[in-house]
Parts: structure tokens; C-alpha cells; sequence
């Protein structure tokens, strides 16, 4: 390596040249002496070597630090317990750990949002547009996406893996994406592979191989199946759907835990991210099972997709669940393609508008049916009902009193549109707490083959 503490026969001063260059050239030498020396050496010989030289010694010779840090992360003693070696595990002050590699960002801000060497997870009830919306984000990850976000990198390798459904339906996904970037669906792009880990009487896998080493249920075969495809294509985008075919049993603890970190070690040691798509609980609130709590105390971003109406969902982020700055919530529709895209701003304020009077008119029906034992009411003492409420109300919240007109429009969207009440001739009823959350979840909606 070349020295550049040394002085050059240009730079000595003419009156003394001769002298400058000579101790230039002997320090030159014998640093070069010195370097020769810790290169042959044995790691102890080099710590001995280290302690005898000088500070100006250590200063021309810019590979010694580097030397140094090495010869002694070779010989200090390592840490074990019964064989396992602990040291690994020890975060060191000479180790090289870059930081993340963002690979999606807001596009109004530099904000990443995902990152690789990490995992992810969708999260929503059914029909809430979890599969499209997953498309959307792999889009984006090619390039052509327009859900408000960009991809870092000029070109991903992408695989959405999909669990749950057969091969016709898994086809239908892959021509979306193939028409939105406008490749030929005859013909088999490099940076896109869509694959079903359905295993059929018409797909069967020789599985010999791996028998003699495990008994292989269904689950762990999937996994095999994954593990495969990110190690072979090399990827850099894995879309998961279907994530709780991996696992044992969704509710047992231990194959949670492993399964999640089975998908963080793949992604960490294949430099790509992985996310997976999961249903809620039944309260509609959390991720589904031990499956779901594990997942989001290891994930790194979590997105939300709810059910707004016919047309629209709403994306937002997961409650505790993004370890880098949240996302700014956003509602999405889906585009001719099939494929989603962000609704517009102006829209989306009038959209949290209209949620946010959702929001307390639900607030206002459950605690009427709640004073009242859950009675059935008439419209009109339904309504009054909510007018008194929201007078006691306004005084804890600072709230708005409701109008009879208002409280008689809450009535009835709650009936038609907002899947709240039921009516049984003239009488009105809150509906099952399973629905009664505000939001029609379980509609039926116009998307073909939608998850």
C-alpha cells in the first residue's frame, strides 16, 4: 500500500534535500520492514510486534489498525457454554455492520418504509383487500406502482408465493402484474416469479430426500418449498400470502416462534424482504393467534387493510407495529388492472371525514342500546336516545351535541350502509358484536377471486 506520510524529492527544501531524503527513505524502509513482519506473523507474534512499536511507526503504516483489530479478534479468548461458542453473539466495536438498505419509501418524503434483511405483515379481515393490496406493493417493487411509494432500486427480483389458493387463481394475479409492466404473459420475466405452494395430486414433489432427515408435515414442506425459491432465484422481494400454511398450528407458541424466525433468518441471510399476509382475530383488532403476536413483536413494518366500502380500503399502520417512522395512512381502490391505487388526497379528507361521523354515530348507537339492556327501539327513540347521549357525551369529550336530524341520518346509514342495526318491522336492533364494529366486513363486493 502506498505511504503518503513520506516526503517526496520535490517537497524537501533544496538547503537540506540530501538529509530530508535520506531519513524519508530510511523510515520508508523500515516501515516497510515492519508491515513485511505482521504479515508473516502469527497472531500472538503480532500483538507482540504491536506493543513495540512506536506511535509514529503506527501512524505510517496505514494497514496496522486493520491488522491490529483482526490479530486480536483471533486471539482473544472465545466465550462458550458446553460448546456453544456465546462470542458469537457479542456485538464488537470492529465489526462491520452497515445499516439497513431501504427498499420502499414514501414518495413524498424520504421516510423508508421497508427495508432488506427484514419482515413485514398485512394484516385484515377477509375481503378487506389484503391480496390486492400485497400486489400493489410487489408493483411498486418493480417499478410501476401507484400506491404512493418508490422503489430504491432501480430493478427487484419479486416472488409472490401463495399459499391458500389454486393455480387458476394464482394465474390471474400473475397477468395483473404482467400488464401493469406490460410484459408478455406468454413468456416468463426475470425479475417476476409467481409460484403456488399448494401441493396437488397434479404437483407432487419428491420429498425422499428430506425424509431421511425429518418427518415433514404439510407446513414444514411449504417452508422447504420457500426456502428454495429465495435461495435459488436470489431474490429481493418475497410476497407471502398465506403466511399461516407455514405453521404447525397458528395457536401453539413454539411453532410460532420458529417460524418467524425461520423467515427473518432467510431474509436476513439472503439480503431480501419478506411479507406475509395474515387475518385478524375475531375482535378485528389483532393479528390472528401466537402466530400473529410473535410476528409483530419481530417485524419491522406493519399495514393494516380495512374493508371502507364497495370501492375503497383503507390502509393505515399497525398499532405498535413499525419500528421506523409510521407511514402516513392512506385509502386505496382498485384500477381496471385489477391492481390498486392510491385514492387522492382531496378524496382521502373527505373519506376521514365521513369516517370520523361513522365513528361517532357508532360511538353514540352501541352506548344507547347499552343503557337500555339492548331493547329494540323505534326510529324516532332511537334517535332521541342519541341526542341525550351526545349532550352528556359533549361535556366529557368536547363534542359536538347531535341534532334530531343528525341522530335520524345516523339511523339510517346505520341501517343501510354501515351494517350497525337490524329492523324487525318497526323495531331497531344493534346487530351481533361480531358485525357491529362499523364497518361492513363481510360484504360481498365486486373484485374477481379477491381474498
Amino acid at each position: 500500500m502506498e505511504n503518503n506520510y513520506f516526503i517526496s524529492d520535490e517537497q524537501a527544501p533544496k538547503e537540506n534535500n540530501g538529509q530530508l531524503i535520506e531519513q524519508s527513505r530510511a523510515q520508508q524502509a523500515a516501515s516497510q520492514n515492519t508491515a513485511d513482519e505482521l504479515k508473516q506473523a502469527t497472531a500472538e507474534d503480532t500483538r507482540q510486534l504491536a506493543d513495540g512499536l512506536s506511535d509514529t511507526d503506527k501512524a505510517v503504516n496505514a494497514d496496522f489498525y486493520e491488522m491490529q483489530q483482526k490479530s486480536q479478534a483471533e486471539t482473544e479468548p472465545k466465550l462458550s457454554y458446553h460448546g456453544l461458542n456465546l462470542d458469537a453473539l457479542i456485538i464488537h466495536g470492529y465489526d462491520d455492520i452497515p445499516d439497513p438498505i431501504p427498499m420502499l419509501s414514501e414518495e413524498d418524503d424520504s421516510n423508508p418504509v421497508l427495508t432488506r434483511k427484514d419482515i413485514s405483515l398485512i394484516v385484515g379481515p377477509a375481503k378487506s383487500r389484503k391480496t390486492t393490496f400485497s400486489l400493489g406493493l410487489a408493483a411498486a417493487m418493480l417499478g410501476k406502482g401507484s400506491l404512493g411509494m418508490r422503489a430504491e432500486a432501480k430493478s427487484c427480483k419479486v416472488l409472490i408465493a401463495d399459499t391458500e389458493q389454486n393455480s387458476s387463481y394464482v394465474k390471474v394475479n400473475r397477468q395483473k402484474l404482467y400488464r401493469r409492466m406490460g410484459w408478455d404473459e406468454g413468456e416468463d420475466h426475470p425479475l417476476l416469479t409467481v409460484a403456488s405452494l399448494l401441493e396437488t395430486d397434479g404437483k407432487k414433489m419428491d420429498w425422499s430426500e428430506f425424509e431421511k432427515e425429518e418427518k415433514l408435515t404439510p407446513a414444514r414442506k411449504r417452508q422447504i418449498m420457500l426456502k428454495g425459491l429465495i435461495e435459488t432465484i436470489k431474490l429481493d422481494f418475497v410476497v407471502l400470502d398465506g403466511v399461516v400454511d407455514l405453521c404447525d398450528d397458528f395457536n401453539n407458541q413454539s411453532f410460532s416462534l420458529s417460524l418467524v424466525d425461520f423467515l427473518k433468518g432467510l431474509a436476513e441471510k439472503h439480503d431480501c424482504h419478506i411479507i406475509s399476509c395474515l387475518h385478524l382475530n375475531k375482535d378485528r383488532k389483532t393479528p390472528r393467534g401466537h402466530l400473529g403476536a410473535i410476528y409483530i413483536q419481530k417485524m419491522q413494518c406493519g399495514f393494516l387493510v380495512e374493508y371502507y366500502d364497495e370501492k375503497l380500503s383503507r390502509v393505515s399502520p399497525l398499532a405498535d407495529g413499525c419500528r421506523l417512522k409510521p407511514f402516513k395512512e392512506f385509502y386505496i381502490g382498485v384500477g381496471d388492472d385489477g391492481l390498486p391505487y392510491k385514492v387522492d388526497d382531496a378524496t382521502a379528507m373527505a373519506l376521514k371525514e365521513k369516517e370520523g361521523k361513522r365513528e361517532r354515530a357508532t360511538k353514540l348507537i352501541k352506548t344507547v342500546f347499552a343503557n337500555n339492556q339492548n331493547t329494540p327501539l323505534t326510529r324516532s327513540s332511537l334517535a332521541k336516545a342519541m341526542v341525550d347521549v351526545s349532550n352528556e357525551l359533549s361535556g366529557n369529550d368536547n363534542s359536538m351535541p347531535v341534532k334530531i336530524r343528525t341522530a335520524e341520518s345516523y339511523v339510517d346509514e346505520g341501517l343501510k350502509n354501515w351494517g350497525l342495526l337490524v329492523k324487525n318491522g318497526i323495531l331497531y336492533s344493534l346487530r351481533g358484536q361480531d358485525d357491529a364494529d362499523g364497518v361492513q366486513q363481510d360484504l360481498d363486493f365486486n373484485e374477481e377471486n379477491e381474498e
